[in-house]
């Protein structure tokens, strides 16, 4: 996750242009499922950032499905 949040910015003034240059370097690949929502994978994870209205909720998966955590602001 940290690859994709740059750890010197404040996690509150992050915008969508930031993760995803973020995620071009280190090599996520993004998948566009649905309209405001953003799908990056990289080996066993995925991460889901949804932004509905304002309230934006980040996903984290480990695609064999044991783990999951999530992040709502």
């Amino acid at each position: 996750m940290n690859d994709l949040i740059n750890e010197e910015k404040n996690v509150e003034c992050l915008n969508l242009k930031d993760i995803r240059l973020n995620a071009e370097k280190y090599n996520w690949l993004e998948i566009f499922e649905k309209e405001n929502s953003y799908v990056f994978c990289k080996d066993n994870v995925k991460i889901n950032i949804i932004d509905l209205k304002g309230l934006v909720t980040i996903e984290v998966k480990l695609l064999n499905g044991s783990y999951t955590d999530k992040m709502c602001r």
